[in-house]
């Protein structure tokens, strides 16, 4: 059944596409490639015919001393979660990987190639793959036929249509990771090797990669090399101002202060001073790696990764020893060291982080301890071209209209304040895509509102237990925004959670958190709540409590079926 349909239901088949995968072949040949689940005797002959671009293959097969290409590397522990994760041209899904498809689509793959064969993964997967059909997200192309051996495979081609930015460059390995130095040096790049320095210029493993970040006024110069000497070498460049992925690696003040405190490594190489360097490294494994960092947690039921791309522990660990640290390893322990350090992301960067995380999501959105009690306070944030646009009062009035919002108090943010407040919050990122200046200083934070929802105020008041953030404030931003936003990059932004509208007040309201706290309850205490009042508010938490358990148990479903 399945089969027939993709073959004989004409609307599933792109034609543009079809004209598009005529040299998919050369295609393959030119860039980077990952295999997961099938075995590599399996795998068509072109993949190890490459001589451009790198192959990393994902199997359970315990011997490739067949291959000898040296752009080809094997590994054998993987999950069908990281599958989302990768970032190679083309991806070959086979067996068990092919269940990716079912939710965790590839987002920064262009072309995946499923193996064509009837399994259980296909139904599995099946109705994700008509799901991002149906939202017009992929495009199905031709069977592909390719030789493997003495005979032929098939792979259906899909195509993403909303393949996002890959940050990684390719470097000519004529020219080397030393060549690179050299040149950043000669040009008097702003730059640092954020980690896996010490093998300089050596990578520290075979299929590994460089992290770099520079400067935003070198980013031309950086780009320009690397399109004047493109290889296989792959190099993954960070810049200050710039969020190249949806949610950001460092926020913009952190970077700036890796930067700043930079010093001399390897070769010629800047690396980051040592403090920061153990801050920089348990950043990165504890909000961005996650458990696959192979660092334990001390929570329960959450097991850390055995076979980790690298020794993130064990670095961790000599940094912390030189710096005479005494600090544990474990995610908890360095989250806290983070935190005493103001390297702790704010409560909605790691919500951007949680879906690729569940450490973050089970430390911090689970203990409702870790919490701010839910009362419906938010914090709207107008934009400055809101403000060059006159509209700043009509979306206040868009606010408080029928009476669901009230306003406690706004302020307007300008001068060195913009610059601050924006670092500290929404990750440091406020525009979406601007590359020019002019255009990133017109969008960023000019105004705070602190407003409350009353319905949850409400509930509040009627002691209602365990109460969950609504809907509501999500959707007066978006109402709000199809109003005003004339262009991509929207006016406003605004907080979700209690939680993270008093982390916005620490910020935009400094040392006025308690005078705000007694206008809130004063609200409260006038609020007027009848018998039946009460009891429709408890009846509408209890449904929407329902419809946040039904999504929790949608994830975990997802979650069984990837596994």
């Amino acid at each position: 059944m399945l089969f027939v349909l993709l073959f004989h239901e004409p609307s599933l088949i792109s034609n543009k596409m079809t004209n598009e995968i005529d040299d998919i072949q050369a295609f393959i040949k030119q860039k980077n490639i990952s295999c997961y689940g099938s075995m590599v005797s399996l795998l068509p002959d072109l993949i190890f015919q490459k001589d451009q671009g790198r192959v990393q293959i994902f199997s359970s097969e315990k011997t490739s001393d067949f291959i000898s290409n040296k752009n080809i590397h094997i590994k054998q522990n993987w999950s069908v979660s990281d599958i989302r994760k990768q970032n190679a041209n083309v991806c070959f899904l086979d067996k068990k990987a092919v269940k990716v498809l079912f939710a965790k689509f590839p987002s920064r793959t262009q072309y995946i190639l499923v193996r064509f064969v009837p399994r259980i993964s296909w139904f599995i997967a099946f109705p994700g793959l008509l799901r991002q059909l149906y939202v017009r997200r992929v495009s199905i192309g031709k069977i592909l036929k390719l030789k493997t051996g003495k005979s032929f495979t098939r792979w259906l081609i899909l195509k993403n249509n909303r393949v996002k930015s890959i940050y990684e460059h390719l470097l000519s390995s004529e020219i080397g990771i030393q060549g690179l130095l050299d040149y950043l040096r000669k040009e008097k790049v702003k730059y640092v090797v954020l980690r896996n320095y010490d093998a300089l210029p050596n990578l520290s493993r075979a299929d590994g990669d460089l992290d770099i970040l520079v400067a935003d006024e070198d980013e031309q110069k950086v780009k320009s090399f690397f399109l004047k000497y493109p290889g296989t070498i792959k190099v993954d460049i960070r810049f200050v101002s710039r969020k190249l992925s949806d949610t950001a690696y460092y926020t913009p003040h952190l970077k700036r202060k890796i930067l700043e405190t930079a010093i001399d490594g390897p070769t010629g190489s800047r690396i980051p001073a040592p403090k920061e360097a153990f801050l920089a490294l348990a950043y990165h494994v504890v909000y961005d790696k996650g458990l696959s960092a192979g660092v334990p947690s001390r929570l329960p039921h959450l097991v850390a990764n055995k076979f980790p791309d690298n020794d993130y522990a064990g670095t961790l660990a000599k940094l912390a020893k030189k710096l005479g640290l005494e600090v544990e390893i474990t995610m908890e322990d360095l989250d806290e060291h983070l935190h005493r350090e103001g390297w702790r992301p704010k409560t909605d960067t790691l919500a951007n982080k949680m879906p690729e995380n569940v450490w973050i999501q089970k430390r911090f959105f689970s203990d409702v301890d870790m919490q701010k009690p839910e009362i419906g306070l938010g914090v709207f944030i107008l934009k400055e071209k809101a403000l060059q646009a006159n509209v700043a009062d009509a979306i206040l009035q868009e606010i408080t209209r029928g009476g669901k919002f009230v306003i406690l108090r706004t302020k307007k943010i300008a001068g060195e304040e913009q610059r601050l407040i924006a670092d500290q919050l929404r990750s440091g990122f406020w525009t979406d895509g601007l590359l020019n200046l002019h255009e990133v200083n017109n969008f960023l934070p000019a105004m705070a509102v602190v407003i409350l929802n009353l319905r949850l105020l409400h509930c509040s008041k009627a002691n209602i237990k365990n109460i969950m953030p609504d809907d509501k404030i999500k959707d007066l931003k978006s109402k709000i925004r199809m109003k005003f936003d004339k262009e991509k990059t929207s006016l406003v932004h605004s907080t979700d959670t209690t939680s993270e509208g008093w982390e916005y007040v620490d910020v935009c309201f400094p040392d006025q958190a308690s005078e705000i706290e007694k206008e809130i309850n004063a609200v409260r205490d006038n609020l007027k709540l009848s018998l039946l009042g009460i009891t429709k508010l408890h009846l509408t938490h209890v449904l929407y409590r329902r419809k946040r358990y039904k999504g929790a148990l949608r994830r975990y479903v997802v979650d069984w079926i990837m596994s």
